[in-house]
């Protein structure tokens, strides 16, 4: 069964982070770019925050993105460039190799 893990320090995670095929990792981030290993991982996003409000209404937080989704599809590693801190006046990049096991 698939697993939905979540990282809320990409900078402590292992490396490789090995994940099983069909995980989705959610990480606190604004954003990420697959560098290498297409085919292994999937970028979904990045979201902002949002709740449904008692009126049936979606309400959405002002400001960056704050979370970002990969999902593990087949077998393989890939390389993922993480972004985080504030998009757009002070980005810091991490390196994130991702190990998917079958």
């Amino acid at each position: 069964m698939a697993r939905l893990i979540e990282i809320p320090d990409v900078a402590a995670c292992p490396s490789p982070l090995r994940v099983q095929s069909g995980d989705v990792l959610v990480l606190r981030a604004s954003g990420a770019r697959i560098d290498a290993g297409f085919d292994s991982v999937v970028v979904l996003g990045p979201f902002t925050a949002a709740m449904l409000g008692d009126n049936g209404e979606v309400i959405a937080a002002m400001g960056a993105p704050g979370t970002v989704l990969l999902q593990a599809r087949e077998p393989g590693d890939a390389s993922i460039t993480v972004i985080g801190g504030d998009p757009f006046h002070a980005p810091r990049t991490i390196m994130v190799r991702i190990s998917v096991q079958p």
